[in-house]
């Protein structure tokens, strides 16, 4: 016949330690920043970490930006030359052969 709950005495034996050292708050301290000085010298670092990760995301949205920038301008620009009578070539080829 198979049992119908897991074992519970194994979970629990190993768990309860964790959650009684999770649970102590002698051992919950906060960082200088979360305390509110503002002027110790992790404050500081975390701001210059702050402005450094926007800087790198606004330099990648800024190069997305002008390679689709870059990928308009060359849509509209004009053929070259030869590649224009190509094409004209070809459309003249497919009218003369449609008739």
């Amino acid at each position: 016949m198979k049992r119908a709950l897991p074992d519970v005495k194994g979970w629990v034996g190993a768990a309860g330690p964790a959650l009684i050292l999770l649970a102590s708050a002698s051992g919950a301290q906060a960082c200088a920043v979360c305390m509110g000085a503002a002027d110790s010298p992790v404050g500081a670092a975390m701001n210059a970490a702050i402005f450094a990760l926007l800087g790198i995301v606004t330099a990648v949205l800024l190069g997305f930006g002008g390679f689709i920038f870059y990928l308009v301008r060359r849509a509209k620009a004009p053929l070259p030359p030869h590649q224009e009578l190509t094409h004209l070539m070809y459309r003249e080829g497919l009218k003369e052969g449609s008739k």
